[in-house]
Order: structure tokens, then C-alpha cells, then sequence
């Protein structure tokens, strides 16, 4: 079982790439530190903030001491979920009373960084995501610490992410489970219903998740039909469309709970299905029980795309697409299933296994099956219920 925290973690990534400051800007790495489901930019936040993050996290990577800095809107929920005890707030409007954004932001990152003892350094390495932190940051950074030198951290943050903690694992085992729910609303009224559109199918299954998860949650991901399946145009619907008698439907959808997603594909035919859908169906479901019989810690994931390759083969089909991928505060992370990536795969990571086969123009078939996995000392353990929609 792991024993260390996620600020332990991403402390010990930075050491090793000779870090001694961290500023951690991006929505999965605040949320990963910080264990609160940050927003990301939407809506009036992102209008009254001006583009600027609206949580970062400062570490001390030598003490292993983090302080966040936040907008006060999200206040109430720092008090409550934050892992690190240490909070500041900066305003970004005001009601009554004009607020400067960018002047009050800058003030509170200085209070931060005299927080955190910057200064106590006569030469500092800082680390900075070079994605997503903004120039207004590494300004005011140097303007404060004339001795900096910032270097990238994405490589050492990603990798202190691959290793789920037991805190992370709950969180996904309850994502699936979210997810289940919506399945299982796309098999029934797909099996059950005598009219349906994409609309109602999709406000049926997302009203399920809603309710399982007990809040709010926001979704990415698609539900196609039709002549639409047979093909990989994302994100593909929903749309105002009648599914009709012998249409299939797939369903790929990725919740986002407590600031960490789930994903999962299934596919049911509306009726009966034809023969041509049983063998492309059945090419896949194969392949997978496949990969989840060979799952365990040590191996490569070029070699589970090297048997996929081969399953895949003895039914005369070629892969379509990359196989499948993490999960955690990124709807999509590393190490992932492509014939060049030579990771092994650990313990207590949780992979999305997505295999899929499409037609082509004209056709009336595609497939995407996809679930989440976690990898246990022995073998892997598939954390999706829901059952195959054909």
C-alpha cells in the first residue's frame, strides 16, 4: 500500500530534478497537491480574473511545505476539502468597491512568496509549468528573488502523478461507479425503449451520473448514432437524431468528480444486431479480456499494444487508434498504451483500456469498448460494473 502523501510525492520528483521552489499553475496539479477539485477557467471567474490562474500552489521543496493562493470565491471550499493548511486569497471583483486585479494579485504572491522564505535563498531554482504558468508569475518571482533561474517541471509533476495514492484510488472507484450509472441508463433505454433521440438518451444517462455522484459534476466526451459511429470525428453529438430500429450507439463519456475524471465507451444496438456488428464486437471484447488477462506490474505497454495488434489481426483488423491511457486529474495521462511508449506498468496505477474498430464512410458499424483498470500486485482489477451493450 502506498504511505506517502501527494505533497511527498511531487516533492521527491522535484528534489531529483533539482528544484528547490515549485509553482504549480495547472488546474490537475493544484487539484493532485491540494486534493480540492479546482475549476477551471469558466464563465464569470474567467472573465473578472483576466486569464490569470485562479489557485496555485507554492512548494518548498526542501521542507515539503506548500501554501496555496486562490481567488476568495473559492474559499469556502479550500476550508473544507484543502490538504494544505496554509491558504491565502486574492480578490478579482469587487461588488461595491473597484478592485485592481492584476496590482492585488501580484500583492498576495509577494505575501506568498515571503511566506514560503524565498528569500532566504541566495541562489533558487524555480520550478514553473511552462504550459500554464503565466509571464505576470515568473515577473514578479524575479523581481523578488534577483538570484532565480526557473527550469520546466512538467516531466517530474507527470511523474509524480503515475502512482495513485489510496486517496486518488477511492476517488476513481467512485468515479466508476458514477460512470456505471450512465451505462446502465444507455443499455436499458437502448434494449427497452420503442422511440428515442440522442437527446433524451443523453439527458436520461447524465441525469443518472448526477445523482449517483450527489452534485454538480461536468462531463466531456460524446454519444453518437447511426451512420456517425462508423467513423472518429470527436466530439460527435449528442444531436437532434431520431435513433432508428438496427442503429448502433456509442457512448464515450468522462465525468469530472472532486477534480478527478473518469472515462468509459460502450456501445448497444438499437434492436437486434446484425452479423457484421457480433464480429466487430466480439474482436474487440476479445482483445480486451486479452489485455486484462496479461495486466500485472512489469509489463510494457508496447507490449499490450503489441497484442492488441496481434488479437486484432487473427480477424483480419488493424487498430484504429491508441489503446487506452491513465486517469487521475487528467482525463488522459501517462503512461499510455501506443506501440512507443516502453513504460511498465505499477502497482496502483489506474489505466482507461479503449479499444475500438470503426467501418469507414458508409458503414453501419463502430466500436469503442472502454474501462477503468487498476493494476494490483497480481494482475489488474476492472473497477467498472456496467455490462457490454451487446
Amino acid at each position: 500500500m502506498i504511505d506517502v502523501n501527494e505533497i511527498q510525492k511531487t516533492c521527491f520528483e522535484l528534489r531529483k530534478a533539482g528544484v528547490d521552489v515549485a509553482v504549480l499553475t495547472s488546474v490537475e496539479n493544484v487539484t493532485y497537491v491540494s486534493g480540492v477539485g479546482v475549476s477551471s477557467h469558466f464563465g464569470t471567474v474567467d472573465c473578472l480574473g483576466k486569464g490569470m490562474p485562479l489557485a496555485i500552489i507554492m512548494l518548498d521543496v526542501q521542507k515539503e511545505s506548500a501554501l496555496v493562493l486562490a481567488i476568495e470565491d473559492f474559499k469556502a471550499q479550500m476550508e473544507q476539502e484543502c490538504m494544505i493548511l496554509s491558504r491565502k486569497y486574492f480578490t478579482i471583483f469587487g461588488n461595491l468597491k473597484q478592485v485592481e486585479v492584476v496590482k492585488e494579485f501580484k500583492e498576495m504572491l509577494k505575501v506568498a512568496l515571503k511566506d514560503i522564505g524565498l528569500q532566504s535563498y541566495q541562489k533558487i531554482n524555480i520550478g514553473i509549468e511552462y504550459q500554464s504558468c503565466p509571464f505576470l508569475i515568473c515577473d514578479v518571482i524575479a523581481g523578488y528573488a534577483a538570484n532565480s533561474h526557473f527550469c520546466n517541471i512538467t516531466d517530474a509533476l507527470e511523474n509524480a502523478r503515475r502512482i495513485k495514492t489510496d486517496r486518488e484510488i477511492a476517488v476513481l472507484r467512485k468515479n466508476a461507479k458514477i460512470l456505471d450509472a450512465g451505462q446502465n441508463v444507455f443499455n436499458a433505454m437502448m434494449s427497452n425503449a420503442s422511440q428515442l433521440s440522442e437527446f433524451e438518451l443523453y439527458q436520461a444517462l447524465t441525469g443518472a451520473m448526477i445523482f449517483e455522484a450527489g452534485m454538480l459534476i461536468p462531463f466531456s466526451g460524446e454519444l453518437v448514432s447511426g451512420s456517425r459511429i462508423c467513423e472518429i470525428k470527436w466530439p460527435g453529438g449528442p444531436v437532434s437524431r431520431e435513433i432508428l430500429p438496427g442503429d448502433m450507439a456509442l457512448l464515450d463519456i468522462s465525468p469530472r468528480y472532486k477534480g478527478y475524471w473518469g472515462d468509459c465507451s460502450n456501445v448497444a444496438v438499437f434492436g437486434q444486431p446484425n452479423q457484421k456488428q457480433l464480429k466487430y464486437f466480439n474482436t474487440v471484447i476479445d482483445t480486451f479480456n486479452v489485455v486484462c488477462d496479461m495486466l500485472r506490474p512489469g509489463v510494457k505497454c508496447n507490449d499490450v499494444v503489441a497484442a492488441i495488434i496481434d488479437s486484432y489481426g487473427k480477424n483480419g483488423f488493424k487498430i484504429p487508434h491508441y489503446c487506452g491511457h491513465q486517469i487521475g486529474t487528467s482525463v488522459n495521462e501517462l503512461p499510455r498504451f501506443v506501440p512507443f511508449d516502453t513504460s511498465a506498468v505499477e502497482e496502483n496505477m489506474v489505466f482507461c483500456l479503449e479499444l475500438g474498430l470503426y467501418e469507414g464512410a458508409g458503414g453501419d458499424t463502430g466500436i469503442r469498448c472502454e474501462k477503468m483498470i487498476l493494476i494490483n500486485q497480481n494482475g489488474c482489477e476492472v473497477l467498472n460494473q456496467f455490462q457490454w451493450g451487446i
